[in-house]
């Protein structure tokens, strides 16, 4: 895949579920489940076409494991000692892999490379802990959701960026309280979605403590869009997998946030 750009997903039949990646001079390429999981789906992929996923005994992820797809070969990733459950949504340049182990009110975010898996312990000032990562960019920088012990029945928008001592709450838009972190660029940009308590994502009408004009929202969506497409050597590929139909929604109904 190297210098291409590549999407990922699942295609499901009677029975079982197949992950895949596209490019476009290649086309859809069927991955191969890993033994003992009938059902699988490929989550995020970098820039050299190492693909990271899930797979797990039914449609519903019933013991899901982790897993990386590298050079077409579909491997399990290390589960930390002890833990029997998890999966995997986004890989970096390095290879690290994000995702979360265990399942429930046990569910922990969790880094998975360097043949060890490790859970993020890191809470945020008020003590709100990482449940989920969704991603990762180049930087070791992770993004995703977690929950605040003083009030669970909002959402946390989560950021944390390997090596520090603590994460990070990106906040909410105006009006509300909660947010979901879904992706991050290399030079840092987040996006996402903001809502009240477990509510619906609200459009994007301002940043963490401040409005924007529609021109700025414009120009900021615009900047956020050409670093989860563009290298950092500033080349044509992209350094994070995200679609132009992807990101368009997104911006409509999301936020973008830089920390």
């Amino acid at each position: 895949c190297g210098r291409t750009r590549i999407a990922v997903g699942r295609s499901v039949r009677t029975g079982g579920a197949q992950a895949f990646s596209w490019t476009q001079g290649g086309g859809i390429v069927g991955l191969p489940n890993i033994a003992g999981r009938a059902f699988c789906v490929s989550n995020g992929a970098n820039n050299t076409g190492t693909i990271a996923g899930t797979c797990a005994a039914s449609l519903f992820g019933t013991s899901r494991l982790p897993v990386i797809w590298q050079n077409g070969v579909v491997s399990q990733l290390p589960l930390p000692a002890g833990e029997t459950l998890g999966d995997a949504n986004d890989v970096n340049a390095s290879g690290l892999a994000v995702g979360s182990i265990n399942a429930g009110s046990l569910q922990r975010a969790a880094v998975f490379g360097g043949g060890s898996g490790t859970v993020i312990t890191q809470t945020t000032s008020n003590g709100s802990f990482f449940v989920t990562a969704f991603g990762i960019n180049d930087s070791g920088r992770i993004i995703g959701q977690g929950i605040d012990p003083t009030n669970a029945a909002r959402n946390v928008g989560m950021v944390f960026d390997m090596g520090s001592s603590s994460a990070i709450d990106i906040g909410s838009l105006p009006g509300l309280n909660g947010a979901l972190a879904f992706g991050v660029g290399n030079g840092g940009h987040v996006v996402g979605s903001s809502m009240l308590n477990q509510g619906s994502g609200t459009p994007l009408s301002g940043r963490k403590r401040e409005e924007w004009s529609r021109f700025r929202l414009r120009r900021e969506l615009r900047k956020a869009r050409q670093e989860l497409l563009t290298p950092p050597d500033g080349r044509s590929e992209p350094t994070r997998r995200l679609s132009r139909s992807h990101f368009s929604i997104m911006a409509r109904r999301h936020f973008v946030l830089q920390i």
